[in-house]
């Protein structure tokens, strides 16, 4: 039952209000009084309109609007943040890269074949070379436009070859132990990181996997990886492979754990290297392509097809630069030979990517590589 008890107070209420607004007087109003019918009510005013009314109005024309604002809630435009534009595209990368190494490298991009992709690796393609890889975002919606964006992507890669690290290294034991009897009792040691760093001020990230196959602390085979990966655009990310001289020679029953270590010292001066190449690719990326090209002391060894060029003249206050960039799996010497008189300097031994420096009295040179017949002809002044 409601309470009578509120309702009769307000329609008291109610009652009061018109008297005060409206009265009736048999002689007529007064100012500021008006005759509407036989009552008086106050026209303060003056325009022949009773103030209860243009109050009543007034407060109809102001409530009106909120009653449909109630109804129909106004919806403001969404601000939709504009797409970044992608900087550089697919050919333009490839292009960039061969542009800033040529002629001491040529890097050739194919088509890598992938099969029974899942997750995060199905959203990208991937091309391939000696020392790069460029993934290639395959749909726009997958595009990373931000930087959480980059590392969610590469976390959830890490984490995809984590999984595929363990599974193909018991596939890997399953399979020898059906034909070798020597991997009865064979485990695996695994060994992973992923270490962010800053490339020009943007993120990169190292990723690095190892896994010894090892029979009682002994060694019988292992395999390990090594990447940087830097985002190029929102479509394209780089991912830099260690540099030539990133190797090692392992003897089959050596300690399992003296490999382990060892790894983990390579690391340590190949970061810095790989860095470099990051550098190199992220000014590419931004744009800012500088062609390659050689001082004129300069040479490049490419092995059987010889010096490049095959006729440099140096003066005798600067040395002269050979790049290795013979890229079998062997150590180079070097024979610079003076014509008048006859004697021979010999270089130290060099891998594959590094490079020899050495200066020389004035003379005719010859300069070969032991064990291969090209030569080049080195005048010094």
């Amino acid at each position: 039952m409601p309470n009578r008890s509120f309702i009769l107070p307000v329609i008291l209420a109610t009652l009061s209000m018109l008297a005060i607004g409206c009265r009736e007087v048999p002689d007529g109003c007064a100012d500021p009084y008006i005759m509407v019918g036989n009552e008086c009510c106050v026209d303060s005013n003056s325009n022949g309109i009773c103030d209860t009314f243009e109050l009543a109005a007034d407060e109809n024309e102001t409530e009106a609007p909120d009653e449909v604002n109630e109804l129909i809630p106004s919806r403001q435009p969404e601000a939709k943040e504009p797409e970044p534009k992608l900087s550089i595209n697919l050919s333009q990368l490839e292009e960039g890269i061969n542009i800033s190494y040529y002629p001491l490298k040529k890097y050739a991009f194919n088509d890598v074949k992938r099969e029974n992709l899942t997750g995060i690796a199905a959203t990208y393609d991937v091309r391939s070379s000696t020392q790069f890889n460029i993934l290639k975002i395959k749909k726009p919606y997958n595009y990373l436009y931000h930087p959480e964006n980059f590392t969610q992507f590469i976390t959830k890669n890490y984490d995809l070859s984590m999984k595929n690290a363990k599974i193909n290294a018991n596939s890997y034991i399953d399979y020898q132990q059906l034909t070798e009897s020597t991997w009865d009792g064979v485990t695996y040691l695994y060994t992973h990181e992923l270490n962010a760093t800053k490339i020009r001020g943007k993120d990169a990230f190292f990723e690095f996997h190892l896994v010894l196959f090892e029979r009682e602390g002994k060694l019988k085979d292992m395999s390990s990886s090594l990447s940087l990966y830097v985002q190029c655009s929102p479509e394209l990310i780089v991912e830099m492979q260690p540099t030539p001289t990133f190797w090692t020679i392992y003897t089959i029953g050596s300690p399992a754990k003296q490999m382990q270590d060892e790894f983990a010292s390579m690391l340590i001066p190949e970061r810095p290297k790989m860095i470099v190449l990051a550098e190199k690719i992220d000014s590419i990326c931004a744009g800012d392509i500088e062609k390659f090209s050689l001082k004129p002391n300069e040479v490049i060894f490419y092995g059987v097809d010889g010096f490049n060029p095959d006729q440099i003249t140096v003066n005798s206050s600067e040395p002269l630069v050979i790049y290795n960039q013979n890229n079998r799996d062997e150590v180079m010497i070097y024979q610079l030979t003076l014509d008048e008189p006859r004697k021979t300097l010999y270089s130290p031994q060099f891998q594959y990517d590094e490079i020899y420096s050495v200066a020389m009295e004035p003379g005719n040179y010859t300069l070969s590589a032991m064990y291969y017949s090209p030569k080049a002809k080195v005048i010094v002044r």
